[in-house]
């Protein structure tokens, strides 16, 4: 959203979200939808997997283990 250089308030109105959704999505500080992600990609003028394509490192400490089958040791 940056790269267009609009404005959180420019956003909202496009998608019909308040600023401050726009602000929080961004931030990171909030988890959205596929639906929401298109409502995004449609109010800015992209495809959707612009807003997805971002480089993360996955730290395997945070993924927890897998759960044990029960009747088995």
């Amino acid at each position: 959203m940056d790269d267009k250089n609009l404005d959180d308030t420019i956003v909202g109105d496009r998608i019909g979200v308040d600023p401050r959704h726009v602000r929080r999505v961004k931030g990171g500080e909030r988890n959205f939808s596929i639906s929401e992600i298109e409502r995004f990609a449609i109010g800015l003028g992209v495809h959707p997997k612009e807003l997805m394509d971002f480089d993360f490192e996955l730290n395997p400490e945070f993924i927890p283990p897998l759960p044990k089958k029960k009747g088995k040791k």
